[in-house]
């Protein structure tokens, strides 16, 4: 009688990858020069929309309730010509369409506008709530379990994006900002800007981007007696762009961008600013 098989001999035979690309007479010295991936948060009304619509030939991929764009058109705020997919992305599923036709078939774009992430990270979670806990918020919600398993489909999309910036297009993927607490492992928690997103969402497109943008406003506060508890708030109207990491923010680029971008009286004052300074690194 023959001994059982065991896990090790059931192993099918190693073999080398058959990719050339793996020889090491192919080692590169030189990085491939690939579009930049970008996040930018921001507070409401600073301009997200605005500011991307300044990227070269942008396409807007819109999700459910994300409509800035059509209002910024309709009241001349931005030109009428932008393209856009003719409405946002009800679904998941139709999200990915969008994503599929554009990496498919050719076209004159050179930077795709997810906006917004916010909003894309909704359509994944009903459609992983429909799929994996019966359509149930409590089911999806309880334990945290949701957001863990709709991590994967976060990394599909991910991917997606990816063989469009294979292709050539500059990604930017806006987000709404929201003050949230730090759990600091060192110290006193403390509160800070962040996206508005699941953590276990922004931990795998912080690692994806190339850059994390913070939009705010310049401002100025002081305490009109020593003893005073809060301080007198002034300022507000200068729009910054910030690009390192902060305890008060979450930012920060591979480029060298200095700490903040002054964005000037315009969106396209702002772009050209930002654009000076990534082309000076």
């Amino acid at each position: 009688m023959k001994p059982p098989t065991t896990v090790a001999a059931a192993r099918p035979p190693y073999r080398p990858p058959t990719g050339s690309e793996f020889n090491l007479e192919n080692i590169v010295k030189v990085g491939r020069q690939l579009p930049d991936r970008i996040a930018i948060h921001a507070l409401q009304k600073w301009g997200k929309t605005s500011f991307a619509a300044q990227a070269p030939s942008p396409i807007f991929l819109m999700t459910r309730g994300e409509d800035g764009l059509l209002t910024l058109m309709k009241s001349g705020e931005l030109p009428n010509n932008i393209p856009h997919f003719p409405k946002p992305a009800d679904t998941w599923v139709e999200l990915k369409f969008a994503l599929d036709n554009l990496i498919v078939h050719e076209h004159p774009f050179k930077t795709l506008v997810l906006d917004t992430f916010n909003g894309a990270e909704r359509l994944c979670h009903e459609y992983v709530c429909q799929a994996k806990y019966d359509d149930s918020w409590e089911k999806f919600s309880a334990f945290g379990t949701g957001p863990k398993n709709a991590v994967a489909e976060i990394i599909e999309v991910l991917k997606r994006l990816d063989r469009l910036r294979e292709k050539g297009l500059r990604i930017i993927c806006l987000c709404h900002s929201q003050v949230k607490t730090f759990n600091n492992p060192e110290g006193p928690n403390y509160d800070r800007w962040e996206p508005v997103l699941a953590k276990e969402t922004w931990a795998v497109l912080d690692r994806w981007v190339d850059m994390i943008l913070f939009g705010k406003f310049e401002t100025f506060s002081e305490k009109e007696t020593k003893s005073a508890a809060k301080g007198k708030a002034t300022g507000g109207e200068t729009r910054l762009l910030m690009t390192r990491h902060t305890a008060a923010y979450d930012a920060g680029n591979r480029h060298g961008l200095p700490e903040e971008i002054e964005c000037g009286s315009s969106a396209a004052e702002a772009w050209k600013n930002f654009v000076q300074e990534l082309r000076s690194k």
